[in-house]
């Protein structure tokens, strides 16, 4: 191409651009001085900042963020690895690293108007935390000596508070890690722990000592939960208004839900044992009832009065599925324990 026809390109783009920084200019010219004849004292400077913040930020911001799904964990067979262990650093970095963890953060955000999600997150991690405790009193047999201080600083781990964020009001406001740290911590040591079993160097003992004992554990901490559901349903039914009746549901929402990929980890794991003594069965009636309860996720959580014939009671009914699953624990753990007797 000849110079000439070059530089009579280039002055064409630059009349173009010169052209549209003019408009630019022009525009934000009008719209500064449309903004100064609307806003010309503090005060009205003030209350629009007010307004921008209460009916655009948190509302939006709050909407965007919230996020309640309930993904599925798929067990793989290929890993050579414990499924159990898999579905806990799944759950994990679902809420930690998929999503924003909202239940520790303060007022400068968005989220910190939303319940649903906090609530559900909190009980998320609360069923994980219990299951990593349960793994801890397995009798693993392992040759990493690392091994086993990874899966019980995980389970330390998560057991941290899940409402800090960079300091702790237990401690006079003194600076701590927050919450979703510990758990990636968490998430991390459980990863390298089933990278010991994957090596070869750690084995969990897929016997029915190692499963009555992780079953035992999931079927306390789901009875707590229908105790703690019960308790609120009998003293606030008959409450008008009950704005907490959706921060006890998406809690137990939240724990139904890591427990339905939880047992679809344990089920992978302890197959042999589930096929063996005739309880496959009962398992899948269990998986059942954990991923219909999963899938409960109504428009606006009532506590309404249990004899009432024009709404529902939200939290009667995922008591109720709750209580089959825990039904259907104990026939599990029965089944084994009398196998074990005889």
């Amino acid at each position: 191409m000849k110079k000439s026809q070059l530089n009579q390109k280039y002055k064409f783009i630059k009349r173009i651009a010169r052209k549209y920084c003019l408009a630019t200019q022009k525009h934000l010219r009008k719209t500064i001085a449309f903004i100064r004849t609307r806003i010309n004292s503090w005060w009205r400077i003030a209350l629009t900042i007010f307004f921008a913040v209460t009916f655009l930020y948190y509302p939006i911001g709050g909407w965007l963020i919230n996020d309640t799904s309930t993904p599925s964990f798929q067990p793989q067979n290929s890993e050579n690895n414990s499924s159990g262990i898999s579905s806990l650093f799944y759950l994990i970095n679902q809420e930690t690293h998929h999503k924003i963890w909202t239940p520790n953060l303060p007022i400068l955000f968005p989220s910190y108007i939303l319940d649903n999600m906090p609530n559900f997150q909190l009980g998320v991690i609360s069923s994980v935390s219990k299951t990593a405790k349960a793994y801890t009193q397995l009798n693993i047999k392992t040759v990493d000596s690392s091994a086993m201080n990874n899966l019980i600083q995980a389970s330390e781990f998560l057991q941290y508070p899940g409402t800090i964020w960079l300091v702790a009001p237990q401690n006079h406001l003194s600076p701590a890690p927050s919450s979703s740290t510990q758990y990636k911590k968490a998430a991390r040591l459980l990863k390298v722990f089933n990278k010991s079993i994957s090596d070869g160097k750690t084995a969990i003992p897929n016997d029915t000592v190692s499963f009555i004992i992780l079953m035992k554990s999931i079927r306390h901490d789901l009875s707590k939960l229908i105790k703690r559901t019960a308790t609120h349903i009998q003293e606030y039914q008959t409450s008008f208004f009950d704005f907490k009746s959706d921060d006890v549901y998406y809690y137990a929402f939240g724990k139904m839900y890591a427990y339905t990929q939880i047992t679809k980890g344990l089920g992978n794991d302890f197959k042999e044992i589930l096929v063996k003594y005739d309880i496959y069965s009962t398992w899948t009636s269990l998986l059942k009832t954990l991923d219909e309860t999963a899938a409960l996720e109504p428009s606006v959580v009532r506590n309404a009065p249990l004899k009432s014939s024009l709404s529902p009671n939200h939290l009667a009914i995922i008591n109720y599925q709750t209580s089959l699953a825990v039904n259907y624990i104990n026939t599990i753990i029965n089944k084994l324990i009398q196998i074990k007797i005889k």
